[in-house]
């Protein structure tokens, strides 16, 4: 049913919804292959693939996502993280400084996979979250509580940076501001799949004509909010490393590298505010 849907990895999806039907693991279900299973079991494990196979992101038939080895809660509405986004929280990690206290800024947050993993991996790290959605930010602050890290976390609904300026007295400074912005070009969206085109929220991948237009108009607040040697990291699309490092340098900051992910495709870009 689900090869015939075009779902990708359809044995898997299937091994997946079995075991959801049944409430157990995938490697639950090969161990207990020959169990025999109710009538009402298989009925649910039947509407599950056709649920499917109508192109419903599995993430939204099992209600989570795995990222950063972490669990996730998922919902529709609320853009669903990739897997490709954990090399943004590798970089982040690797070079955010230990023993003093940071504080991050983590913007189009979403459901909170990025700034949630950083304070995980890191207890020197408090993160302000913001997005635009307030079902992203509530869901987001569910992913902490959950994932243990809410008391080091503050939840904000805002439209870009307007948030932070707070009855004119100035802005705050953050350590770090890290964004996992909409970047696909206007025109590429129909071509998506699917499950990205037709339940990812639009403001969530819409990046304007040249996939950038977000990223451009939120680099100029973003590098003033950093302290001097402050960190700038933001995921890119495949293509636009080149553009990418002209537009940061173009606020002031020094690009300092241009990330690829596993695939060998620039992911990542990592900027740093001068100091002096």
């Amino acid at each position: 049913m689900l090869a015939d849907a075009g779902v990708p990895s359809p044995e898997v999806d299937a091994d997946i919804l079995v075991g959801l039907a049944l409430g157990l693991s995938r490697s639950q279900v090969h161990l207990h292959g020959q169990r025999d299973v109710s009538d009402v079991q298989e009925e649910r494990a039947l509407e599950l693939a056709r649920r499917r196979s109508r192109r419903i992101p599995l993430q939204h038939l099992t209600g989570e996502v795995e990222f950063f080895s972490r669990p996730f809660k998922v919902r529709p509405g609320v853009f669903i993280p990739r897997p490709e986004t954990e090399r943004l929280v590798d970089m982040v990690i690797m070079i955010v400084r230990r023993g003093r206290p940071v504080w991050i800024l983590d913007l189009c947050t979403g459901a909170g996979v990025v700034g949630v993993s950083i304070a995980c991996c890191l207890e020197n790290v408090s993160v302000v979250a913001a997005d635009i959605s307030l079902e992203a930010v509530e869901l987001a602050r569910e992913n902490a509580i959950m994932n243990g890290v809410a008391s080091r976390m503050d939840f904000i609904v805002g439209d870009g940076l307007s948030f932070l300026d707070v009855g004119g007295k100035g802005r705050a400074q953050f350590d770090a501001v890290i964004f996992n912005p909409p970047y696909v070009e206007s025109g590429a969206i129909e071509g998506l799949e699917p499950e990205v085109r037709d339940h990812d929220p639009r403001i969530a991948l819409d990046g304007g004509p040249d996939g950038l237009a977000f990223i451009e108009g939120i680099l100029p607040g973003a590098a003033s909010l950093l302290i001097e040697d402050g960190l700038l990291a933001f995921e890119i699309g495949a293509d636009q490393g080149k553009r990418a490092r002209e537009l940061v340098e173009a606020c002031g900051l020094r690009c300092m590298a241009i990330m690829q992910d596993l695939a060998g495709k620039d992911r990542v870009v990592i900027g740093r505010k001068p100091s002096g």
